[in-house]
């Protein structure tokens, strides 16, 4: 099955208790040794860490000295009269400088935060030094050089700020998975020096790298999936569920928990104009693997984050078909109401053909919109593309596979009318094997081995929904004729289809909303900041991608 493995990724178990709170601000005004900051680890010569404006000044770092006498002569009755018509008692509030961006600090009872951060790291095998094409996984000293500035970047202040707050889930693409020296070196400063721990699923024929997460001690990795889509860009996605915990829980007293879905992946890149086909297909995979882990782990509506480098703009099928299904960009809801120029000019790539484009995101899904499935099958969309190349009439569609005319198709005139549509080789919305041969045994109903004509009807003239034309989604209509089905007057583009019994279209349990947490975007930002208003630094040369980062607040 193209989208789903039996055996799961792998992880490494790192050191879960260091005694560092990687996420956690400073409660208390900065003593004058920065090396007193439980983050400042990562980088020595930073500055200390300032103290968060909702906490409260430590007894030593305030000195009131004793009024001088000519105070209490003259002024002493003033002050005795503002006491009098004061409520309460005369106090002194000293409120420390605010830093120019500072973190967000939430109330005590709206205490439960996450932070994400997702980056394409630009693995060595793919970073060019020369004109001559020369892959800098040649040069051991040059790419750990490299990527040891990478990870101060991810874990350090946020363009000389004096924040530092580190992610929660810290999600890569383009990791380098064959190389020992580079591994080492993020399972030292990541796994060993901060506690995270590291799941990664490589993509498929040794591609040589993958994505990963490194989750945080502060939040529990309670289960993963590796996501495999097996098509022609061997592009892989990997599943992690994660539990948050309310640290302000009182003693005693139940502490509070959310449970999230966080998917990263790397999307085909676009080789030619097919490939958009292709990484809207990858999309419905992992939608559609999302539902069947939903259904098969028995869970209701809960949090949902999607993100990686997608490798399509806003403009795109992609963007639209997400935003379409309810996700919402962390970036753009931040910044619409601060800074809507951000949202029409923010770039996060500076590909090989010289283009700055913005192909990275971190999209949320709210619990409340998840009252259907996720995904039409992936299958639906490929078979309306497979319609499209056919006769407009069922019965002559069915002669184009049907080559020997014995009323059947096998797999072999199956895969072979696939090859002469169009659908396999370089430069087309190709089709690995593995799919070609998972399409045929889920239209093969009775497992025959053989496609007979009511199977091919109930397959290929059902109705699909995400059929992109002229720019909008519409709903694909069968063409007219006296065996195709019809669309019900009245019907709603976007209604879900009749629910077949192989498709992956699940619900899961029924959870009352008013027990599940929803998400609220405090603070969404790129790195290097001039990357928001549509600049590439020239200066920066840690990767060919800005690095993302979304906060949110989880609201009971």
């Amino acid at each position: 099955m193209p989208i789903s493995a039996p055996a799961p990724g792998r992880a490494i178990k790192c050191v879960e208790e260091t005694g560092i709170r990687p996420d956690a601000a400073p409660a208390s005004l900065p003593s004058s040794s920065p090396s007193s900051s439980p983050s400042s680890s990562s980088s020595p010569s930073s500055p200390p860490l300032p103290s968060s404006p909702m906490s409260s000044p430590s007894p030593s770092a305030l000195v009131v000295s004793s009024p001088p006498r000519f105070f209490l002569v003259q002024f002493l009755p003033l002050v005795l009269l503002m006491t009098a018509l004061t409520s309460s008692s005369a106090f002194l509030r000293v409120s420390p400088a605010l830093p120019a961006r500072r973190a967000f600090a939430p109330s005590p009872l709206e205490a439960m935060t996450f932070r994400i951060t997702s980056a394409n790291l630009l693995a060595p095998i793919f970073k060019r030094v020369d004109s001559n094409g020369t892959r800098e996984s040649a040069f051991e000293e040059q790419y750990l050089r490299r990527h040891s500035r990478v990870i101060d970047r991810l874990l350090g202040s946020r363009d000389g700020e004096d924040e530092r707050l580190l992610p929660d889930v810290l999600c890569v693409q383009e990791f380098w998975m064959q190389g020992s020296a580079y591994r080492r070196l993020y399972a030292s400063r990541l796994c060993e020096e901060k506690g995270y721990k590291l799941v990664e699923v490589e993509r498929t024929n040794a591609r040589g790298d993958g994505v990963a997460c490194f989750v945080s001690p502060r939040v529990e990795l309670v289960d993963y999936r590796p996501i495999f889509f097996l098509d022609c860009g061997d592009r892989v996605g990997l599943l992690c569920r994660v539990r948050v915990r309310d640290e302000e829980a009182g003693e005693g007293g139940e502490q509070e928990q959310c449970d999230l879905l966080v998917v990263n992946t790397h999307l085909l890149f676009p080789h030619n104009a097919y490939s958009s086909r292709i990484r809207l297909r990858e999309v419905q995979k992992i939608l559609g693997f999302i539902d069947k882990y939903k259904h098969d782990e028995d869970l209701g509506p809960l949090p949902i984050i999607f993100t990686g480098d997608l490798n399509g703009s806003p403009k795109g099928q992609v963007f639209e078909y997400l935003r379409h299904k309810g996700f919402v960009s962390a970036f753009e809801a931040y910044n619409r109401p601060r800074a809507p120029h951000k949202v029409q000019k923010w770039i996060s790539h500076f590909s090989h053909r010289k283009e700055y484009l913005g192909v990275d995101y971190i999209f949320h899904l709210q619990p409340q919109n998840q009252s259907l499935p996720l995904a039409a099958d992936w299958r639906k969309l490929v078979f309306s593309e497979i319609q499209r190349e056919l006769p407009s009439a069922v019965r002559a569609a069915f002669k184009v596979f049907d080559s020997d005319d014995n009323k059947f198709i096998d797999p072999a005139e199956f895969k072979k009318t696939l090859q002469s549509l169009g659908f396999t080789g370089e430069g087309r919305p190709a089709l690995t094997d593995e799919e070609i041969e998972f399409l045929f045994s889920t239209t093969d109903k009775d497992s025959n081995q053989m496609i007979d004509f009511k199977e091919f009807v109930d397959r290929f003239w059902e109705l699909d929904l995400y059929q992109k034309e002229d720019g909008n989604f519409v709903p694909y209509l069968p063409r007219k004729d006296e065996e195709s089905p019809t669309l019900e007057a009245g019907a709603s583009p976007f209604a879900p289809y009749p629910r077949r019994d192989d498709d992956y279209l699940f619900f899961g349990k029924s959870t009352p909303l008013d027990n599940v947490r929803t998400m609220k975007v405090v603070d969404a930002f790129i790195e290097p900041r001039e990357m928001e208003e549509g600049r590439w630094p020239e200066e920066f040369d840690l990767s060919d991608h800005g690095f993302l980062t979304a906060q949110y607040l989880l609201k009971g």
